[in-house]
């Protein structure tokens, strides 16, 4: 696991000598030793909840919706957009 550090020896390199299943599936309690040192830790790993917002496509305009509009309707008599 990068960046989960031995805490006897500061060394990253370690690996999973046990893992547990906790709080009903939502973590896991993994028993890790230090390929450097042979110390032992307990880390406990928890999924983190993320909520993403579903923004809908903006809604298609209609030609005859854009002719109401003054200065569009000016444009479009002009050949600007046309």
């Amino acid at each position: 696991m990068i960046g989960l550090a031995c805490p006897a020896c500061n060394h990253l390199a370690s690996g999973c000598v046990d893992s547990r299943p906790t709080d009903r599936g939502a973590s896991v309690r993994r028993r890790r030793e230090c390929k450097h040192c042979g110390a032992r830790f307990t880390t406990i790993e928890e999924c983190a909840e993320t909520v993403k917002a579903v923004v809908p496509p903006p809604s298609p305009v209609s030609r005859p919706t854009l002719l109401t509009q003054r200065s569009l309707r000016e444009r479009l008599i002009a050949g600007e957009y046309a």
